[in-house]
């Protein structure tokens, strides 16, 4: 539960309304126009709504007042509650920052006078202003600004960052114990699944990377989610070396705030990279098809190891030798020096 703020109690408050984005990478990439949404309202009340499960990734936020959550998939029983839930709110303003016929119309159905957000659909006559989503530009952080520019918010500020509560923390520490950490070693991050499949390494380049991290005396951590455990299987037979298996066993905020614990995370395009870009924590970031101008992890210690068959729609991740990802890794250990801004590396730049 988020405190009570002084806006709660004031009945004449105006009341904002922030729809974010469902995937968790895009969430850590809403966190700039949250900041900046607080700021343009430095006096009204500002309730976030995210999707259940996710909620922890902005439990440290002084951004708003007060978050909902709402189920990934809701059904019509759900979307009438998250309308009734939505008109008790008295709105006055909605953001909506990701395209979605849904989220424009509980927003128009709700009465909220003010509907701004991104569009690509047919009901562009449901926002009181809107702006056209560009494919050249990143995914969601462009986008998400030129929204705000258009709207007259001053976006000038534009960093990802990421703030955890304690009690998130507290739980990745646990998490950590119980799996074995003594609490001084450093950790290095494995995410080893991906939404996409396209996006997933290979379970012999994990292995590689687990017992390099283990050559540099630092411990590899396992994360993922349940799905990803036939992969871990395989990593651990062929790793034969020492490691913190926490794949299935965290919920988003301890995976989070284990990752901030760690000096780098590799991992494939996916949730967890901006996570710990949203964190602070270095990445060295493994892309196939994916294109790596439009969802860049944000910041200046990265560094991008893209298959040099990127073109190979299911191929171009199991092209990409863990030499290349050993090298890269070797930049950021041990102490994870910064770069230059997502510096980028093809497999053969890599292990030069």
């Amino acid at each position: 539960m988020r405190p009570a703020t002084d806006r709660d109690d004031d009945p004449g408050a105006p009341r904002v309304l922030v729809m974010t984005m469902d995937r968790l990478g895009d969430l850590v990439n809403t966190t700039p126009a949250l900041r900046a949404i607080r700021r343009h309202h430095p006096e009204a009340h500002i309730t976030v709504e995210v999707i259940a499960g996710t909620e922890a990734l902005l439990s440290g936020s002084d951004d708003f007042d007060r978050i909902w959550t709402t189920p990934r998939h809701r059904g019509w029983a759900g979307r009438m509650r998250q309308l009734r839930r939505m008109r008790a709110g008295r709105f006055h303003t909605a953001y909506l920052l990701e395209e979605c016929n849904d989220k424009v119309i509980l927003a128009w159905l709700a009465g909220i006078p003010c509907r701004q957000g991104l569009y690509r659909s047919r009901f562009r006559r449901l926002y009181s202003n809107c702006v056209a989503i560009s494919a050249t530009c990143h995914e969601s952080l462009g986008n998400l600004r030129n929204l705000l520019d258009a709207v007259g918010i001053d976006t000038s500020d534009w960093n990802v960052h990421l703030a955890l509560s304690g009690d998130v923390q507290l739980e990745a520490r646990k998490a950590l114990n119980v799996a074995g950490w003594d609490g001084n070693t450093s950790l290095v991050g494995i995410n080893v699944g991906a939404s996409n499949a396209r996006r997933i390494w290979t379970a012999e380049g994990f292995a590689e990377i687990a017992r390099t991290v283990h050559a540099m005396d630092a411990i590899p951590v396992l994360l993922g989610t349940g799905a990803d455990k036939p992969m871990v299987v395989e990593i651990k037979r062929q790793a034969s070396t020492p490691m913190l298996d926490l794949v299935g066993r965290t919920t988003v905020g301890a995976m989070a705030g284990i990752i901030e614990l760690c000096v780098a995370l590799v991992t494939g395009d996916t949730g967890p990279m901006h996570i710990a870009a949203g964190l602070g924590c270095p990445v060295v970031a493994l892309y196939g098809p994916s294109d790596p101008a439009i969802t860049v992890p944000q910041g200046d210690r990265h560094v991008i190891v893209q298959a040099s068959n990127a073109r190979d729609d299911h191929g171009a991740m199991q092209s990409i030798p863990a030499s290349a990802v050993v090298s890269a890794l070797s930049q950021m250990m041990p102490s994870s020096r910064p770069s230059t801004f997502a510096q980028e590396a093809t497999c053969s730049d890599a292990k030069q």
